[in-house]
């Protein structure tokens, strides 16, 4: 079926967001089950976000004018892909040092919160996001329900 007026359209966009939020509340809920599951996936995205970080200063460090810059973006390009890799390889490492820069509540009953304070905070927020997304989802598809019925 051909989405051809905009209520069609705002509705196929909300069911979208609805189904998104949903998930969202979903996964949030899973990471405030398991904590250290969730705190150790997320040191892993971070140390995959690193190691692209790494990639593009390598990248673009051919691309610079002079030496200097050049080798400075070599060089930070290089540490990226380094530490990036080890938080890959040591992703429970990576939850330790995650967790330190989440401030001084934390550190004071650190190493024991890094098992989990980063997959709790990040539960909670999935859970947020998704009901913040499912409500206004909801009101957009009131709004298009009214419009809908006032062109009729």
């Amino acid at each position: 079926m051909a989405q051809n007026t905009p209520v069609e359209m705002f509705r196929h966009a909300s069911t979208i967001s609805i189904v998104w939020g949903v998930l969202l509340i979903v996964f949030g809920v899973m990471a405030v089950g398991s904590p250290f599951l969730a705190a150790v996936a997320v040191s892993v995205v971070v140390a995959w976000l690193i190691v692209l970080a790494g990639v593009v200063h390598l990248m673009l460090a051919f691309r610079v004018h002079g030496a200097g810059s050049m080798i400075w973006k070599v060089l930070v390009g290089i540490a990226y892909l380094c530490f990036g890799g080890y938080l890959l390889f040591h992703p429970v490492l990576g939850v330790a040092s995650l967790t330190l820069l989440l401030g001084l509540m934390i550190y004071m009953q650190w190493p024991s919160s890094s098992a989990w304070a980063i997959g709790t905070l990040v539960g909670i927020s999935m859970i947020f996001s998704g009901v913040a997304r499912v409500m206004m989802s909801l009101a957009v598809r009131k709004a298009t329900d009214t419009v809908s019925s006032l062109a009729a």
